[in-house]
């Protein structure tokens, strides 16, 4: 070690029993690490490894809930927009229909008109859009909201 003290010698032995003495260990920048050492090292790499794979499955399994809930949110999504749709609809023919039997009103006055009845459309459907978005797990949910708003009927009216 003299002719190299800068740079550092690291001694693996793992032969059993040792070949290397354990006093070369008091040799500046001498590492000796043996069969035993290096089976602690394994074993609390392992340790430390198996903790980690708990921190591991729990990222993963609210990943995969995470997932989960936006693919099913899929199913829901052209439900909600179907029953907007809807109730766009209604909402403009009705308010021709009304257009058509008033007097002539200013443009202030139509933008009110037209702004009250969306607010309206906008109440009702408030509540039944968000049972369909927190109920967007139950299958059966989202087939009685198609059913009591008629959604099915009118995709297929439209085809």
């Amino acid at each position: 070690m003299n002719t190299r003290p800068e740079h550092p010698l690291v001694i693996v032995d793992i032969a059993v029993p040792q070949d290397v003495e354990p006093q070369v260990r008091q040799i500046k920048n001498v590492f000796l690490y043996d069969i035993d050492e290096l089976t602690k090292l394994s074993d609390s790499n392992q340790k430390r490894r198996q903790r980690e794979i708990l921190t591991v499955m729990q990222i993963v399994d609210e990943e995969v809930e995470k997932f989960a809930a936006r693919w099913q949110e899929l199913e829901v999504k052209p439900v909600i927009s179907g029953l907007v749709k809807k109730a766009e609809n209604i909402r403009q023919a009705q308010l021709a229909r009304t257009l058509k039997k008033l007097p002539e009103m200013s443009t202030e006055e139509l933008a009110s008109l037209e702004t009250m009845t969306k607010a309206i459309a906008h109440k009702i459907l408030c509540t039944p859009i968000q049972c369909l978005k927190s109920n967007h797990h139950q299958e059966d949910f989202i087939h009685m909201a198609k059913e009591l708003f008629g959604l099915d009927k009118e995709n297929q009216d439209e085809e």
